[in-house]
């Protein structure tokens, strides 16, 4: 089956019949079109190669008036019977009569600006209307009466209105918050017009349509705005009129633009303006408003301001000085209230300064607590301040403070105040410290050997000068009073200078001299004193001759123990001889602890018997010594032919020793155990 038969039809030209009938002769005898379907195809195919076809449908077009316009139609099978017509005819007319245009190549006379462009033998037949007119509007037909599919084209002739549209409406200037109606209106023009509103290139979808009046041929359409704002102001609002045909007629625009009066809106740049003194400033503010403002500076806080600083966007202040910090203001009037304010800071970094609220010399009085001296300063940025002692390198805060007030404090100071950016300053102050003298020493003990220099020194602190410097000894003798007019073994010297020192000088240290001493300063506000214990020892020799005494003792009691122990354990073995001896011996030690000078009412020296040893049968007996203390020993030795012998001691009225003796008594002997009795009551 054939699917595109226009192309067949030119295929084949005038002899398609006869080829479809031997088509449909030879499917019948082979049995090929079988339903009722195939045979209704074949008689269509039959039926259509008989006929023209169009080549090319008549298409709508649009012209502007006094414009030439062609409309084009061509055919293709056309027979030499077949005759192309072009009709005319207007749907919006009531009876919609058509009108014969031409029949073939052939204008109807009616149709002077007509004509038709092809011939039969190319079977293109275009309409060509020239200088056209709005009456030459309409649709159109092109076909031929064996063709029944036919097709209509319309023909605009366009006819753009006489002038733009118009818009109308209060375009005075108006204040912020007011409303606006402007209407636009198109008149004449065909087809009439289309209007639209538009916000710079922004079309706005408006709520009302347009209002048509086809009778004086006139379109409007209006546009509200409610409240107006200050965004408003300057707005370029179009109205256009369009009638659909770009290609052929442009749009007609006018164009308002409106005015929205508002107060004025401040903006500063810069909030805060920093310049160092003696520099120039500037300071700018920048006004929005409706009409054009008016600007006046003003600085805040002047008690009693002259008049502006200046008008304008700009206020210039030259050498500016610490004076001229502040806030500035600039005020923007147009009329239109409320007034614009913009304010700023001016920020004029000086150097430091120090107020002079001290003075170059404080007194102070000895002793006195919580003191303090603060120092103020006053520069951009905010000086630093602390206080230095000229003699030192240490800082100290400020205010200056002391919990007690000495004369250690006493010096010269400075206070310092320092910003980034500047050199520092400086201002000095001297602390005079008066009232009682003081000693700077402590008290302490000094401790020398009898015959060694001895130098005392006391180191004094006061203002005024102390009216004396005056040394107070005590000892087992007594007080006295040494100053600088003293002699002999102590000398008293006292130098003045930004310390007092006076010096206590004993040439030769003795028993005598030993005690406390006493420095002593005093003036109008009081006195001060310290104390030094001085003691006075004996040589190193003697010393060394006490410990060599002992030594000795210590060595001969441990001889005697030695000897009393060998005796016991049989060690050493007396001749028999002497063993039958009528006498014996026994050897008996004897230490005594006593005091020479302290006798028995008899006149014998008191005396107690600390070790005794006898030989009865091998059998010694002893008794242990009791000591009354610890003095050096004194070791003597008797026989028992000098018991009875009276020793004399020397006597001294200060010391007292204690003696101990060893004496070695002979005793007969005795057979038998003597009773502890006698032995203990027995004295050497």
């Amino acid at each position: 089956m054939l699917k595109n038969w226009k192309t067949e039809r030119e295929r084949f030209g005038g002899r398609a019949t006869a080829t479809a009938l031997r088509a449909f002769k030879m499917a019948d005898a082979s049995g090929t079109f079988s339903s009722f379907s195939m045979w209704i195809s074949c008689f269509a195919l039959i039926a259509m190669a008989d006929s023209a076809l169009y080549r090319v449908y008549p298409e709508s077009a649009a012209v502007l008036v006094g414009h030439n316009v062609t409309m084009n139609c061509a055919f293709s099978g056309l027979s030499a019977s077949d005759v192309v017509n072009w009709h005319k005819y207007n749907p919006s007319e009531p009876d919609g009569k058509p009108f014969h245009v031409s029949s073939g190549s052939v204008v109807d006379p009616e149709f002077p600006r007509f004509s038709i462009v092809g011939n039969n033998r190319s079977q293109e037949f275009n309409l060509r209307v020239t200088n056209a007119q709005p009456a030459d509007g309409g649709n159109y037909r092109c076909g031929v009466f064996s063709v029944t599919d036919t097709r209509d084209a319309k023909l605009t002739v366009v006819v753009p209105p006489p002038s733009p549209p118009v818009v109308l409406g209060d375009l005075s200037p108006r204040a912020a918050g007011k409303s606006l109606i402007l209407s636009c209106r198109s008149e004449g023009g065909d087809p009439l017009p289309d209007l639209a509103w538009y916000n710079g290139t922004q079309r706005l979808d408006l709520p009302r349509e347009a209002m048509v009046e086809q009778r004086v041929r006139r379109i409007s359409l209006d546009l509200v705005i409610s409240f107006l704002t200050k965004w408003d102001n300057g707005a370029n609002f179009s109205c256009e009129s369009n009638q659909g045909f770009p290609f052929v007629a442009d749009p007609l625009v006018t164009s308002v633009t409106i005015q929205v009066k508002y107060p004025p809106v401040v903006k500063v740049p810069k909030m805060s303006v920093v310049v160092n003194e003696g520099q120039s400033a500037n300071l700018s503010c920048e006004v929005d408003g409706n009409p054009k403002a008016s600007l006046t500076w003003w600085r805040l806080g002047d008690s009693s301001p002259q008049g502006p600083l200046g008008r304008g966007s700009v206020l210039t202040l030259t050498n500016v000085t610490s004076f001229d910090l502040g806030t500035y203001q600039c005020t923007a009037r147009n009329g239109v209230k409320p007034d614009g304010f913009g304010t700023m800071a001016l920020d004029v970094r000086y150097p430091p300064l120090i107020k002079s609220i001290f003075d170059e010399e404080t007194t102070v009085m000895y002793g006195q607590s919580a003191f303090s001296l603060k120092c103020q300063a006053e520069g951009n940025p905010k000086p630093r301040v602390r206080w230095r002692r000229l003699d030192t390198k240490a800082f100290y805060d400020n205010p200056l403070a002391f919990s007690e007030i000495g004369y250690a404090n006493e010096g010269a100071y400075e206070c310092v105040a320092s910003s980034k950016g500047f050199k520092e300053v400086s201002r000095s102050t001297f602390i005079n410290v008066v009232g009682r003298p003081e000693v700077l020493n402590v008290s302490s003990t000094v401790s020398v050997t009898r015959g060694d220099p001895v130098s005392l020194t006391c180191i004094i602190l006061a203002d005024p000068i102390p009216d004396e410097v005056t040394w107070l000894w005590r000892g087992r003798s007594g007080e006295r009073d040494f100053d600088d007019k003293s002699k002999g073994d102590v000398d008293v010297k006292t130098v003045f200078t930004d310390k007092i020192q006076s010096e206590l000088t004993i040439s030769s240290a003795t028993k005598a001299l030993a005690g406390t001493y006493m420095c002593k300063a005093s003036n109008k506000y009081g006195s001060d004193l310290r104390e030094f214990r001085v003691t006075v020892s004996v040589s190193r020799i003697a010393v060394v001759g006490v410990i060599a005494g002992s030594a000795a003792v210590g060595m001969l009691l441990a001889v005697a123990a030695i000897v009393t122990l060998s005796i016991r354990r049989g060690w050493i073995h007396r001749d028999r001889k002497e063993k039958k001896s009528s006498k014996s011996e026994s050897l008996a030690y004897c230490i005594t602890r006593g005091s020479p000078n302290k006798k028995k009412k008899n006149g014998s020296p008191t005396k107690r018997c600390a070790i005794e040893l006898q030989h009865f049968e091998k059998t010694t007996i002893h008794s242990s010594p009791s000591r009354r203390d610890r003095n050096t020993y004194s070791i003597d030795l008797l026989h028992s032919s000098d018991v009875d012998r009276k020793i004399d001691y020397p006597t001294n009225e200060k010391d007292q020793f204690y003696e101990e003796d060893i004496c070695i008594q002979h005793s007969p002997y005795r057979k038998g155990r003597q009773s502890n009795k006698d032995f203990t009551n027995r004295r050497c």
